[in-house]
């Protein structure tokens, strides 16, 4: 992540960040997405597959949110990263639920999907703090 790498960002710089990262990671998906279907002889439209993508880039809202909170003053800068990491895992928590249930899983299935997914999430962000 870029804004490990430094200890001057302003707020914008960092929300240009945040911004920048995920539509190149939503383009790099839109992209792998067609070419995949296309590979399978399945109607590959660009439009229609960036469309299908674009919960990659509202996932970045909450993150977004925070860093905004900073940039109005009304968290500090160590604060709204933790505020968009946790953020980040509360929706990975909530997206492996989700998951879970829509595959078919348990309630109790359904759970333990999601505490996989914040668990990972939870320890990329750990190691990603520490290094």
């Amino acid at each position: 992540m870029a804004l490990s790498e430094t200890t001057a960002l302003s707020a914008p710089e960092a929300l240009g960040i945040l911004a920048a990262g995920q539509v190149v990671f939503w383009l790099a998906h839109v992209h792998g997405e067609s070419l995949g279907r296309r590979a399978a002889g399945e109607d590959a439209g660009f439009r229609a597959t960036a469309v299908e993508q674009t919960p990659i880039l509202e996932a970045a809202v909450p993150a977004a949110a925070a860093i905004c909170l900073w940039w109005i003053g009304v968290l500090t800068e160590n604060a709204a990263y933790w505020l968009a990491v946790g953020l980040g895992v509360a929706e990975l928590l909530a997206i492996g639920y989700t998951a879970g249930r829509r595959t078919g899983r348990t309630r109790g299935g359904a759970v333990g999907t999601a505490l996989l997914d914040g668990a990972l999430g939870g320890a990329i962000a750990v190691v990603k703090a520490l290094v």
